[in-house]
């Protein structure tokens, strides 16, 4: 038994059209529109990830990422870690990262290859944040500076005494107005500077959602429809 299959015109037309899509000007275009398309998204999950770590599986910053970064409440005490904790996004210290999924942006990847399009970040630490890895803590006079900022040396409430008077307040056995938490954490810090420290994977960038895939696939069968002057 034979078939015979017959390819009218338009059809023919459609195959060809598909046979050499991917060297066809619009679908260069079309690549470059789904690769900001796809940034688009990555930087909104990205933005929901930061505001809300639990909720995207990212661990939370520890106790000293949260005392040396910029900003927040004053910290006195261990209840005021948790407080600026509460209002920090995880990766959004500088928003260098962040700001590199933005088509054009510094750092940005957006490139258009045979058959694929592809996008990300070339920010230097990037992949030690999305898979995770091994840094070396500096604690150097940038970083103290900041601590300092951050962290009070007195206790709250309290004027700042004359320099040198730390051990006098405890000898007298009298209060002391100084912020011992202050003096325990910035000697346990100067003792890892230089240290190899572990850093947690905080996947910022994750494979496309189905929904996603389809709104990309819908750009490339508007090329094809009207290549093929549907």
């Amino acid at each position: 038994m034979d078939v015979e299959i017959v390819v009218n015109e338009k059809l023919r037309r459609t195959l060809t059209i598909l046979a050499n899509l991917d060297k066809a000007p619009e679908m260069a275009a079309a690549k470059r529109q789904i690769g900001a398309m796809a940034l688009q998204d990555q930087r909104r999950h990205f933005s929901q990830a930061a505001a809300n770590p639990q909720a995207a599986g990212w661990p939370e910053l520890s106790d000293t990422t949260v005392a040396l970064r910029k900003g927040g409440p004053k910290i006195y005490d261990e209840a005021d870690i948790e407080t600026k904790r509460s209002q920090l996004q995880a990766l959004r210290d500088t928003n260098r990262m962040f700001a590199s999924l933005t088509p054009g942006g510094s750092g940005n990847v957006l490139n258009v290859l045979p058959g694929a399009v592809q996008i990300g970040t070339a920010v230097g630490y990037a992949k030690t944040q999305q898979e995770g890895g091994q840094v070396v803590f500096r604690f150097g006079e940038e970083e103290e500076k900041r601590f300092a900022k951050n962290v009070s040396d007195v206790k709250r409430g309290k004027r700042r005494p004359a320099k040198g008077t730390r051990h006098v307040w405890k000898r007298a056995g009298k209060e002391s107005p100084w912020n011992e938490m202050f003096f325990r954490w910035r000697a346990a810090l100067r003792k890892l500077a230089g240290q190899v420290l572990s850093v947690p994977a905080r996947r910022f960038l994750r494979a496309p959602t189905r929904e996603e895939l389809g709104k990309y696939a819908g750009v490339v069968a508007g090329v094809v429809k009207r290549l093929a002057g549907g």
